[in-house]
């Protein structure tokens, strides 16, 4: 028997593929994988052509369709607002206005989900060539009120309608979130607080009604600016007079509150402080330029640099100059800040001038009976400032040229004594200019200089000047013999400020004390300093009269050069 061929078993096996029903089936997992992959495709261009259709819901009108609405812009507000250079990202809803009856624009349907095709669209069959419909949004007119900047465009919601159609579950891409132009800012109204908004936050009656009581009416209390130098002239006086008697520090003092006085008048004139602050730190920078002096806080552990940083004054406070300025460089300084400001407090008033004075001379007598350098150089900046507070002070300026030639300063001492001499200066000036003159040099002018001072000074002794300074009025030998007449002598008639003779002291009554009342008087006017009885003068004012003419007049006690 022949053996069948051994292709046989062959076509059997691949036959036998095909055969029985637990073999696998790699055809149908094949058509599985292509449908699969049918559907993705189709899938993508379904979401693909929905985009594109949500794009060209979004995009301008072309202006070559034909189809689409002309696009109308009320004339009344197209010229002020400038167009915007790029669509704006998403649309800022604000309150529509109303419609008028003549002009009615046509409400747009809001999408809730303008990127994807409208619910009819999903299920219609529409052919490859059919025309696409291009949703354009109704544009709204707008009022110019309704529009919050020049520079800003917004869109204006329409209504919303009655009903909306449900959208289907479909898968869409995340809701982009619409970009809002933040609006600028209203400006802030300022509006100044009255008595009103005061009176809310007083619970007494009586604290709101003095708030709501006018600015005019509080300065009642503060002396008025106006003619304030004639008001304090009788302190100025007083100040004199304490300072002609010995009480330096006292006078000191009384000057100062003058000085303040005037500086809070003015202060409450103008609603301010500046006069005010310029006193406390002027009198500030003279205290604090004694740290410069020998004998200060400047040596050699401490710099001008450090020592200046720790003051108040800010003339050299955080300055390069500190660094390198001397200490007798930097006192100048502060003297000359001082100056300034001292003449700030008073600048313009006569009897503030006349104040600034008045130190310049206490702290000069200080300086004669403490020997201080520093109160010499505080003499001469009060002069400084009374000068530049009143420029026709020509008192201070006789006072600052001798305090000039005594530390040597004979130019600018002679530029001063001349000043003086041109407002008003007497023979003293002229006397204290002679000596500047002969010290720098200039025989001849101190020689000029001198027989007018000797000229000015007969007048004035002719005229009673002196005297007059002094307290003593000079008479007529007849008119003493008139007043000195017995009692049988016609009466005289007097004046309102008769000069009178001065009545003769009383002669001592016998002491009755003992045998050592004289002895201790003696021992009393030796040890505590008690006057012996002076002769009266023999003519002389009434007392009221002459302690009046002393305090109102500072002119007498001028220096003199000698």
């Amino acid at each position: 028997m022949a053996t069948p061929p051994a292709r046989t078993p062959q076509i059997e096996r691949k036959e036998g593929m095909n055969a029985g029903p637990t073999q696998r089936q790699p055809s149908n997992f094949v058509l599985c994988a292509t449908a699969l992959l049918c559907g993705s495709t189709l899938l993508w261009a379904y979401r693909d052509r929905a985009s594109r259709l949500a794009a060209e819901s979004y995009a301008p009108p072309r202006t070559t369709q034909s189809a689409l609405p002309e696009l109308k812009l009320s004339p009344s507000w197209i010229d002020a607002v400038d167009p915007p250079a790029a669509p704006p990202a998403g649309p800022l809803l604000i309150p529509a206005p109303p419609a008028s009856d003549a002009e009615e624009a046509p409400a747009a349907v809001v999408d809730a989900a303008p990127w994807l095709p409208a619910a009819d669209e999903l299920n219609a069959d529409r052919s490859s060539d059919e025309e696409l419909e291009v949703l354009v949004p109704t544009p709204t007119r707008l009022d110019p009120r309704d529009l919050f900047t020049e520079e800003q465009s917004v869109l204006v919601a329409p209504p919303a309608p009655a009903a909306q159609p449900a959208a289907p579950s479909v898968a869409s891409a995340p809701t982009p979130k619409p970009v809002t132009a933040r609006p600028a800012p209203p400006a802030a109204e300022i509006t100044p607080i009255g008595p009103s908004d005061e009176d809310a936050y007083y619970e007494d009656d009586a604290a709101a009604l003095v708030a709501s009581t006018p600015h005019d009416e509080l300065l009642t209390y503060t002396p008025a600016a106006t003619e304030i130098s004639q008001r304090v002239i009788g302190e100025v006086q007083t100040a004199f007079a304490l300072g002609r008697h010995g009480a330096l520090y006292a006078a000191r003092g009384r000057f100062i509150e003058v000085i303040r006085v005037i500086a809070l008048a003015k202060d409450a004139e103008q609603s301010t402080d500046r006069y005010s602050r310029a006193l406390d730190e002027g009198l500030t920078a003279l205290a604090e330029a004694q740290d410069f002096l020998p004998g200060g806080v400047v040596s050699k552990e401490l710099s001008v640099a450090e020592v200046a940083a720790s003051h108040r004054t800010p003339m050299l406070r955080g300055k390069p100059r500190s660094t390198w300025a001397l200490p007798q460089e930097a006192a100048a300084m502060y003297y000359r800040y001082a100056e300034q400001k001292l003449a700030t407090a008073v600048a313009g008033e006569q009897a503030g001038s006349m104040a600034l004075y008045g130190l310049g001379k206490t702290h000069d007598r200080l300086a004669a009976v403490e020997n201080s350098s520093a109160e010499r150089q505080i003499s001469l900046a009060m002069h400084r400032a009374a000068i530049t507070a009143h420029h026709g002070n020509h008192l201070a300026s006789n006072e600052l040229g001798v305090g000039l030639a005594r530390v040597g300063r004979y130019e600018k001492a002679a530029a001063e004594l001349q000043k003086s001499i041109n407002q008003g200066g007497g023979s003293t000036v002229y006397h204290n200019l002679a000596h500047v003159q002969h010290k720098l040099g200039q025989p001849r002018l101190a020689a000029e200089s001198a027989r007018q001072a000797e000229r000015i000074a007969s007048r004035e002794r002719a005229a009673g000047e002196f005297s007059r300074q002094r307290g003593v009025e000079w008479v007529a030998p007849d008119e003493l013999a008139r007043q000195s007449s017995p009692a049988g002598a016609p009466p005289q008639p007097q004046p309102q400020s008769p000069p009178t003779i001065a009545a003769a002291p009383a002669p001592p009554e016998p002491d009755r004390g003992g045998p050592l009342s004289g002895v201790t008087r003696f021992a009393k006017r030796i040890l505590v300093g008690e006057p012996a009885p002076a002769a009266a003068p023999a003519i002389s004012q009434p007392m009221d009269t002459l302690q009046s003419n002393r305090t109102a007049s500072p002119a007498r006690s001028q220096t003199t050069i000698r």
